[in-house]
C-alpha cells in the first residue's frame, strides 16, 4: 500500500514539477496567456514567476493523480513481480522529455502555420493585440501539445509497465518429461 501511495505521489509531483518549468517558459513567451486566457489567481498577480508557479500546480496535479493512480495499480496489482516508485522513476522522465519535445515541436509548428491575416477570426484577438498573436498561437499550442502528449504517453507507460511485470512472469506450464529408459516397454 505504501508503495502504491509512493508511485502516485511521484506522479504527481513529477507532473507539476513539469508544469512549473513549462510555464516558467510559456509565460516569458505570452505573458497574456496567463493574464487574460485564464482566470486570475493570486490575488490577479502580474509577476511572471508567481503565475508560472501557481499555474504550474493548479493547471497539473489533477493530470499527475490519475496518471499516478492507474501506474500504482498496474505496478502493483496482483503480488507477483510488483514494481516500485523507483521502477517507474525513470519511466516518468522518459514521458516528460517526450512531452517537452512535443510542446516545443508543436510551438513552433503553431508558429508557422499562423497567419496574421486571421487575426480577426482567431481566438488571439480575444486575448492579445495583433502583434501578440503569434505568440499566443505558439504558447496554446505547446500546452495542448503537452496535455495531449501527457495524456496519450501516461496510458502507454500504464500499458509498458503492465507488459513489464507480464515478461517477469515466470512461465508455469509443465514441460513434458522425456520418458524413462526402458518406456514404455518394447513389444
Amino acid at each position: 500500500m505504501l508503495q502504491s501511495l509512493k508511485i502516485i505521489l511521484l506522479a504527481v509531483a513529477a507532473a507539476i514539477v513539469y508544469g512549473i518549468l513549462h510555464d516558467l517558459f510559456t509565460v516569458h513567451l505570452c505573458l497574456e496567456y496567463f493574464t487574460k486566457f485564464h482566470p486570475p489567481i493570486l490575488g490577479g498577480t502580474q509577476n511572471p514567476i508567481l503565475l508560472a508557479l501557481g499555474w504550474g500546480v493548479i493547471a497539473t496535479w489533477w493530470v499527475g493523480l490519475p496518471l499516478g493512480i492507474l501506474l500504482a495499480i498496474a505496478s502493483r496489482a496482483v503480488r507477483a513481480h510488483q514494481l516500485t516508485w523507483r521502477d517507474q522513476l525513470q519511466p516518468i522522465i522518459i514521458l516528460l522529455v517526450f512531452m517537452a519535445i512535443a510542446a516545443l515541436v508543436m510551438g513552433q509548428v503553431a508558429r508557422v502555420l499562423t497567419d496574421p491575416a486571421n487575426y480577426e477570426t482567431s481566438l488571439a484577438r480575444y486575448y492579445v493585440p495583433r502583434e501578440k498573436m503569434l505568440d499566443f498561437n505558439s504558447c496554446l499550442a505547446m500546452h495542448q501539445a503537452s496535455y495531449i502528449a501527457g495524456a496519450l504517453g501516461g496510458l502507454l507507460l500504464v500499458l509498458v509497465t503492465i507488459f513489464r511485470r507480464i515478461g517477469r512472469v515466470p512461465h508455469t506450464t509443465k514441460r513434458s518429461q522425456p520418458p524413462a529408459a526402458g518406456f514404455p516397454p518394447q513389444t
